[in-house]
């Protein structure tokens, strides 16, 4: 498999942290007594400074997200010299959607015009665009598809973050949402006969209950879950503890493999929620934290996007160049941690 070209596309609306507080305390305006407030504010600005956050891309009300993606597919397709007709395989790979049926993956390819495509969805939550790249890489290798395009969108999902804080225990569970940010990207991969592709993915799944987008039958499917206090509809993340677990799997995944400990990157890519976590990854694996190339700070949390995102923009800034080895970790939902190597 080879990446033929990323592209990325962003909303209009940037925000500073400032800007994500006011969203929050508008939201929870009358709720709290001001010092009451005050404390709370001061914990929410504290966790944004505290992971590194600067700003991120907002979506405005009239930017639909599926346009988003469009428009980041015909920049990858032009920068590849192809176009719609020549996709024959497009997945969408993000947490973010508009409906459960059917796949998100075919309102893209509506919009895009690939006729000539089949359509499905990976979804894995932030894992969901590695997923995706190895379920291609499955594919095209087999020989049913030559030019495969995978989608994420990271927009359109402000209803699902809980903005209304009415205590510190809320903060600290739904807190984490005040960092996503929001992006499109679109990766175009087609078959070759050579490649060096690796993948590893491992799932610790006693920890799924640490981060979690509920629909409102959650307990339908696990009762147990009716005593952890979820919201339906709204994005948790338990992130202390989910932080420290993920990653004490990923470098335990990564340290465990002999041909990762092997390699030596040119460029390392993460899907990052702090800009700490990620240097603190580099170094506990004992890679070069001068190869990190990151988004975070600039973009916020852009969930199954970060990786693309961070390809994309490498290429455009000409930190990230074909035959650079490229090494990525990601911790996800799941728990689910992947690792992937491979010769750009």
């Amino acid at each position: 498999m080879k990446i033929d070209a990323l592209a990325h596309a962003l909303p209009s609306e940037k925000l500073a942290n400032d800007d994500v507080i006011q969203l929050f305390r508008t939201a929870s305006n009358g709720k709290h007594t001001p010092s009451a407030w005050s404390a709370i504010e001061r914990n929410l600005a504290g966790y944004l400074k505290m992971s590194g956050s600067q700003g991120r891309y907002l979506a405005a009300p009239d930017e639909s997200p599926i346009d988003l993606a469009v428009t980041a597919s015909r920049k990858a397709l032009e920068r590849a010299g192809k176009s719609a007709a020549d996709v024959d395989l497009l997945i969408y790979a993000s947490v973010s959607r508009g409906w459960l049926e059917p796949s998100m993956a075919v309102g893209v390819q509506k919009k895009l015009q690939a006729t000539n495509a089949t359509s499905f969805d990976v979804v894995d939550a932030c894992a969901s665009w590695l997923r995706a790249m190895h379920v291609a890489y499955g594919l095209l290798a087999s020989g049913a598809y030559a030019n495969a395009l995978i989608v994420s969108v990271e927009a359109g999902m402000s209803d699902f973050i809980h903005f209304d804080i009415a205590d510190a225990k809320i903060l600290e569970r739904y807190g984490a949402a005040s960092t996503l940010g929001n992006t499109a990207t679109a990766t175009l991969v087609s078959a070759t006969a050579e490649d060096d592709f690796y993948f590893v993915f491992r799932t610790f799944a006693d920890d799924m209950d640490l981060c979690m987008m509920p629909l409102d039958n959650f307990a339908t499917f696990l009762p147990e879950l009716e005593s952890q206090d979820l919201i339906p509809n709204k994005f948790m993340a338990r992130s202390t503890v989910l932080l420290r677990k993920t990653l004490c799997y990923l470098v335990e995944t990564f340290n465990n493999d002999s041909y990762l400990r092997r390699k030596e990157f040119d460029i390392m890519l993460s899907h990052a929620v702090s800009v700490g976590l990620a240097r603190f990854f580099c170094r506990a694996a004992n890679l070069p934290v001068k190869a990190y190339f990151g988004t975070y700070a600039e973009y916020g949390n852009t969930a199954a996007a970060s990786i693309p995102l961070a390809m994309s923009l490498a290429l455009e800034s000409g930190r990230l160049k074909r035959g650079d080895s490229v090494g990525i970790g990601l911790g996800s939902a799941g728990i689910t941690v992947g690792i992937a190597a491979f010769t750009f």
